[in-house]
């Protein structure tokens, strides 16, 4: 009797059902190193769930403004390095997304690491969402704003700051301040000025709730994870399927922890 065949679906399940130790924070909005903003990232990147975490979920806009490969930000944000290459040291998997307000920093972060190579093999940057497998179910990470396909204005914004010119602008050719009063400009006029910011606001829940229901068919996914719409919601849909909405972190103060399939809101109060 062959005995492979079936070694190796014993072994295969073992793997898909292995649980992961995850903690994930977004839209904290940060305006500089005196907001209290900050600090509620440095208490959650210092919690006691993070320091048990595998991986750690930072699901973008944790900057209100942080865009292109600018000095400035080491210096300002030092602690935030910092503290992200001691997690990285100490075997961590990191993933950093962008969102509309923090964005073309992958040569940021290589600068900020450049005294330790070794440690960017766990610092994983993205453009966009990703899906993710975890013991037996595919998991959907991102900071949200690339469902919002129905919405013509917004993706206008979203085109022009993630084009290659913009890119090219930002990390060759303009100055921290020149970023900083461009990157206003663009957020009144396209971003998070059109949304209210409204803990409850049950239109933006149903409205996000609709995307995630069509995300779940389109890509076939059972866990949703994203932020962007300021508004927290964790859901239970058909069939089982879980959309969890992390809000403004900034504002509400909390963090998602996951252990063995579960999930928890975890308060960051200062």
């Amino acid at each position: 009797m062959d005995i492979w065949p079936f070694f190796v679906a014993v072994l295969f399940k073992i793997v898909m059902n292995q649980s992961i130790i995850f903690s994930a924070i977004s839209d904290l909005h940060i305006t500089g190193p005196q907001d209290p903003a900050y600090a509620l990232l440095l208490k959650f990147l210092n919690s006691p769930e993070v320091s048990i975490s595998q991986e750690i979920f930072l699901l973008g806009d944790i900057f209100d403004v942080m865009i292109g490969d600018l000095p400035e930000y080491l210096s300002l944000y030092d602690s935030f390095f910092k503290k992200t290459q001691q997690l990285l040291d100490e075997k961590k998997t990191i993933h950093f997304f962008e969102g509309n307000h923090d964005f073309h920093l992958r040569r940021l972060f290589h600068r900020a690491f450049c005294q330790r190579p070794d440690l960017i093999s766990n610092f994983h940057y993205y453009f966009d969402g990703i899906r993710r497998e975890f013991s037996g179910k595919t998991y959907y990470f991102g900071h949200g704003d690339d469902l919002l396909s129905n919405d013509s204005f917004y993706f206008l914004y979203r085109t022009i700051i993630r084009s290659w010119p913009f890119r090219l602008l930002a990390e060759h050719l303009l100055t921290y301040q020149a970023i900083n009063n461009i990157a206003k400009f663009l957020s009144s006029s396209f971003g998070k000025n059109r949304r209210p910011f409204d803990s409850k606001n049950e239109k933006i829940i149903s409205h996000y709730r609709r995307l995630a229901s069509d995300s779940f068919q389109k890509m076939k996914i059972d866990t949703i994870i994203i932020g962007h719409s300021h508004v927290m919601d964790l859901a239970k849909l058909r069939d089982g399927q879980r959309y969890i909405n992390l809000g403004h972190g900034g504002r509400d103060k909390q963090f998602l922890f996951a252990e063995h399939g579960n999930f928890y809101l975890k308060n960051l109060s200062l």
